[in-house]
């Protein structure tokens, strides 16, 4: 297979793949509105977002029947993205565990603001900032980024990840006992990519999303605010980690034993694609109803 990014190529392309948040787009809509598109061309549907924030964008209903297959996050789709990197399952490494029994994460660490949050989208679908509002009633939490107080690199910019603040901030000066991984959107098999970027660091996760942790992670190894009936809970357990160095190492020695495999087999998405349309040649396939694919029927209100 050949892969062109060049639009003159469109006439004799076997497939096209199209952006779902970029539908409207000048470039999408002059492809989407070509009357010469070849009968045998298979077009593409492909996001990573989530069905919300596309839904915000474009109302997927008048691209019902116009494509053939679909590629996405979700492992029901035709094509799984490569972002089934978040789709991980692990599992504790009982030697490993036992090697790190005596390991003290706590020496260093602060008291007085042990909760951190990274993020740039100050309203979303989820209302997490509502939850962390209520939150920070009972506890300090350190909001870095256009949303908050806190600033590393261009903070209206929300560069903290080209700037490696999370490293900085969370392993090297050791600064935090928790960070916030909380969902932009509560949808369907959606898991944001700090889960994992973050998972190497000296720090317990606390997730806030429609997915089902434990069948990702162990019990322990991250806190779930759905295990608590309000954010004022939520506050009295982490105050109670905070005073308990033991139990605060257990949930870091299990995190650190963690070993994780991919629940897909990992395949650049490529040679996916690729060989998808060898296995569909001479077949004819269409998506009739992308908005039930990938609506607002996959996410549910807070």
């Amino acid at each position: 297979c050949e892969y062109l990014k060049e639009n003159e190529h469109f006439s004799q392309a076997d497939a096209v793949v199209f952006r779902g948040a970029r539908l409207e787009s000048p470039l999408a809509q002059t492809v989407l509105t070509d009357p010469s598109r070849p009968t045998n061309q298979r077009w593409i549907f492909m996001e990573n977002e989530s069905p919300y924030r596309v839904g915000r964008k474009v109302d997927l209903r008048k691209y019902n029947r116009v494509f053939n297959l679909t590629s996405t996050y979700s492992p029901e789709s035709d094509l799984h993205r490569v972002d089934m990197r978040r789709l991980k399952r692990c599992t504790v490494n009982h030697e490993k565990y036992e090697q790190l029994k005596n390991t003290d994460y706590t020496h260093k660490k602060r008291n007085d603001t042990m909760v951190a949050w990274f993020v740039s989208r100050c309203r979303s679908q989820s209302k997490r900032e509502k939850y962390v509002h209520q939150l920070q009633k009972y506890i300090s939490v350190d909001i870095y980024g256009r949303c908050g107080t806190r600033s590393c690199g261009d903070r209206d910019a929300g560069t903290w990840e080209k700037d490696n603040c999370h490293e900085k901030l969370l392993h090297q000066d050791n600064s935090y006992k928790f960070y916030l991984s909380f969902e932009n959107s509560f949808c369907r098999f959606y898991v944001t990519e700090k889960l994992w970027i973050l998972q190497h660091l000296d720090v317990v996760p606390i997730v806030m999303g429609l997915v089902d942790y434990e069948d990702m992670l162990p019990k322990e190894s991250f806190i779930n605010v759905r295990d608590f009936a309000s954010p004022k809970e939520l506050a009295q357990f982490l105050l109670k980690l905070n005073e308990n160095p033991e139990l605060y190492n257990e949930y870091i020695r299990k995190k650190n034993s963690l070993i994780c495999k991919l629940q897909y087999a990992y395949k650049p998405w490529e040679c996916i694609l690729c060989q998808k349309m060898h296995d569909l040649k001479g077949r004819k396939t269409v998506v009739g109803n992308l908005d039930a694919v990938w609506g607002s029927e996959q996410c549910v209100n807070p």
